[in-house]
């Protein structure tokens, strides 16, 4: 199995009983819950437009750093809109 898109939609996913069950690090899992976690999560980590974070570590980099918890003001709100950027949860 690849994450979806490696292969051009070729050999990523073989052709298996969903229902079939498979013993993991993570104990018993059917095909199917592996397909899922293949589609839905792991392809996530290999899908990452690398542009767009090295375009955030650009225009970033330079800021002090320090704990966002403890930023108030227009300090907090540079903080939260890198968080949006950076796709993290705002604490608002």
């Amino acid at each position: 199995m690849s994450y979806k898109g490696e292969l051009g939609g070729e050999k990523e996913t073989p052709k298996l009983n969903a229902s079939h069950i498979v013993e993991s690090s993570l104990g018993s899992k059917t095909v199917g819950d592996i397909y899922k976690f293949v589609n839905e999560k792991y392809t996530l980590l290999f899908t990452i437009n690398i542009f767009t974070i090295l375009d955030y570590l650009e225009q970033y980099s330079t800021l002090p750093n320090r704990n966002p918890e403890s930023a108030s003001g227009e300090g907090k709100q540079q903080f939260e809109l890198m968080k949006k950027i950076s796709g993290m949860p705002s604490t608002n």
